[in-house]
């Protein structure tokens, strides 16, 4: 064990859980998708109970609209972190996590494929698949935390010999019990921390069914068969019951059809996330080609379902990212100790590991440097935290909240404002106000999105714009001149509306809050 520490692997790994934590603490929090889930937390913690209707948009006419929300325990986390250490707080929260979920897939990949330099190289791959995805602090941050949990769980491995046999001999008999016990208790967790729980269901039920095609018969598909059903049956330790699995499906299936931005199939090299995905295929095309064993059903499985649902849901491209180098990486060693590749080699290693004491010692000063230059590690030395406004991202609406917050104290008001602006206004909103809708799609009828969005566009007919604003009482606009509502910003900056007055506009005459006149 001595002689591991104070190799050179380990030493990058340190310095690459360092460099982690330093990106994620440093990391502006994006004002969509985050602070809503938080508003959540500090509802069920105040009331003591989960919402059975939406809370914060004012509705009262669809009734039968019930809200299932199986993030509770990570919004209510995240509040509670706010609540007692600001942003500070919620960088560190961050970061922890963000670091828990790297050594979890340096360990993933280290198990699967036998070799800590693959593992390193697998890691840096993931980081830079999800560069775009950095700074975006919602459950589902925690849900991929459990999803590489998922990993290293299945990435336990038989060997022949010293070799490596690669993940489909992942499921072989544990010698002691807590491995069975651990994917349950997984479950339970991730269940009420994020939705995306039903992937890893996914992911235990495609690796089950590619160990039966592959002709498995041993006690090692019995011991997955017993694990996943165990894990479904722990999954349904939550408020909601066995109907949350279902209720999942359908809401992610409604967010598609319903065309949300992070719902969209990747258009092929249009984003950098369709980007990291096309050259994700080109690698996995690449060692299909050069692999000198092949791809067993489960991997081919896999790949398959995997990657088809992030071509055409680019949601689950975090999900994606984690996974094609976990199941090649195995094949990278193949192909590397078959020698088509020109790597130094030793005893079957990848490469000869350095033992001094020097390597380890200066990453692991290093690491300490990164991580107290950082602005959370400053904060935890000398107890001075950032001003909140370094730590949001560019586009947060921190003056028309301000603005909001007075104008909503003063007369109570159903308010509309652009998606990307709505979480941030809503954390930021007095109980006295009301949010028309914010990016959480599950919890609002299918009417009520098409109506904001209708009204952004200044649609004309039928049921022009000003009859949606009549129709749903929204008495305040807090608007801006970026996006899809230019338009409507234009109008109402120039006076065009009638009963409306301008309340607030900012210097730069980009963003204006507009109320009915009473």
């Amino acid at each position: 064990m001595r002689y591991f520490l104070r190799d050179i692997p380990t030493a990058l790994g340190f310095l690459l859980l360092a460099a982690v934590f330093y990106r994620a603490t440093s990391a502006p929090i994006a004002p969509v998708d985050t602070w809503n889930h938080w508003k959540y937390g500090e509802w069920i913690w105040q009331h003591e109970k989960l919402p059975e209707r939406e809370p914060f948009s004012g509705n009262t006419g669809d009734t039968n609209w019930r809200l299932v929300d199986p993030a509770w325990l990570a919004e209510v986390a995240g509040f509670l972190v706010y609540a007692r250490a600001g942003m500070e707080g919620i960088a560190l929260f961050y970061g922890l996590a963000e670091v828990l979920r790297t050594g979890l897939l340096l360990a993933a990949f280290r198990s699967v494929s036998g070799s800590p330099w693959l593992a390193l190289l697998g890691v840096v791959l993931v980081q830079v698949g999800s560069w775009a995805h950095f700074g975006v602090f919602r459950p589902e941050v925690l849900g991929e935390v459990c999803w590489a949990a998922l990993l290293y769980r299945t990435s336990r491995q038989r060997k022949q010999g010293n070799q490596p046999v690669g993940l489909e001999d992942s499921t072989h008999p544990p010698r002691h019990v807590w491995p069975l016990a651990i994917l349950p208790v997984v479950f339970i967790l991730w269940a009420n921390l994020d939705a995306s729980f039903v992937l890893g269901l996914l992911f235990l039920v495609v690796l089950l069914v590619g160990q039966f095609l592959q002709g498995g018969r041993d006690p090692g598909l019995r011991w997955l068969a017993f694990a996943t059903a165990a894990s479904i049956a722990a999954a349904c330790v939550n408020p909601y019951g066995p109907s949350l699995i279902g209720t999942v499906l359908t809401d992610a299936r409604g967010a598609f059809l319903q065309g949300a931005f992070e719902w969209q199939a990747l258009v092929p090299l249009a984003t950098y996330s369709a980007q990291a995905f096309a050259a994700s295929v080109l690698i996995l095309l690449a060692t299909l080609r050069f692999s000198p064993r092949r791809f067993s059903a489960a991997e081919g499985l896999l790949l398959a379902v995997f990657g088809l649902a992030t071509w055409f849901v680019g949601r689950l491209l975090p999900w994606w990212m984690m996974l094609w180098p976990f199941v090649l990486l195995p094949h990278w060693r193949d192909i590397v100790a078959s020698g088509q590749w020109l790597v130094a080699r030793e005893n079957g290693r990848l490469f000869s590991l350095a033992t001094s004491h020097w390597a380890l010692a200066t990453a692991s000063v290093v690491a300490v440097a990164l991580v107290l230059a950082s602005g959370t590690g400053r904060w935890l030395l000398r107890g001075a935290a950032r001003p909140e406004a370094e730590q949001f991202a560019p586009g947060t609406p921190v003056e028309v909240a301000e603005q909001l917050d007075s104008v909503l104290r003063r007369q109570p008001a159903r308010v509309f404002a652009p998606l990307p602006w709505c979480d941030y206004l809503l954390w930021k909103m007095p109980s006295a106000g009301s949010m028309f809708v914010y990016d959480q799609y599950d919890a609002f009828p299918p009417k009520q999105l098409l109506a904001h969005a209708q009204i952004l566009i200044m649609r004309r007919a039928p049921d022009d714009w000003r009859t949606l604003l009549n129709r749903h009482g929204i008495g305040v606009l807090a608007l801006s001149a970026d996006g899809r509502g230019k338009e409507l910003f234009e109008h109402f900056l120039h006076g065009k509306e009638p009963g409306w007055q301008i309340i607030y506009v900012n210097a730069a005459a980009t963003e204006l809050i507009a109320e009915r006149v009473r």
